[in-house]
This record gives C-alpha cells, structure tokens and sequence, in this order.
C-alpha cells in the first residue's frame, strides 16, 4: 500500500528520522531524511547471511541516487557507503544497506 507524502513525512517524525548528506565523490549534492537500523539482515553475494546498518528512506528522495553515493549522518559525521541495491517495501519507503565507510 503507497501512502502519500504527508503520512510518510508523519511516519519519519514519529521515529526520529536523522538527516544523510548524500555525496558524490566527496561532494554534497542533496540532504535525505531516514531512519537509521543497526543492524539490518541482507543476503550476500555468495548467499550468506550479512547484518549491516541501514535506512529507511523515502522512494521519491532516492530518485537520484545511486551505489556511487556515499552517505554523512548529520548526528554522528559517520559516513556510510551504499551497499546493493536499495530494496523497496510497497509503501513509498526503500530500505538503503550501508556499510561503514
């Protein structure tokens, strides 16, 4: 089920979504809002099990990003590389695997 913008802005303030600047080879291009996991199960090339941090960001806000990003949270400075694909929940939301940069 898409929700429409309002409920998913609705849904980023209700838990505490974190502002991502997305860089491109070391340069800001555009600030994304999500919600940052831990640690978040993945299947690996090889099919093996990966638990890796993720975030759960808008569809519409990904439109223009890609694996060649790299992502800064604004509360810690830690920056993050996209790992795989972003994988889509059917509900305006993706889910973006990061790796420690």
């Amino acid at each position: 089920m898409q929700f429409d913008d309002d409920d998913l802005e609705a849904f980023l303030d209700a838990f505490d979504a974190r502002d991502f600047t997305v860089k491109l080879s070391g340069v800001s291009v555009k600030t994304v809002r999500g919600i940052f996991r831990r640690r978040t199960e993945f299947v690996g090339q090889a099919e093996e099990l990966l638990l890796l941090p993720s975030l759960l960001v808008k569809d519409t806000d990904l439109d223009d990003v890609t694996r060649q990003h790299t992502l800064t949270d604004s509360a810690t400075l830690k920056e993050y590389k996209i790992y795989g694909d972003f994988v889509p929940q059917n509900s305006g939301f993706s889910v973006v695997g990061l790796v420690k940069k």
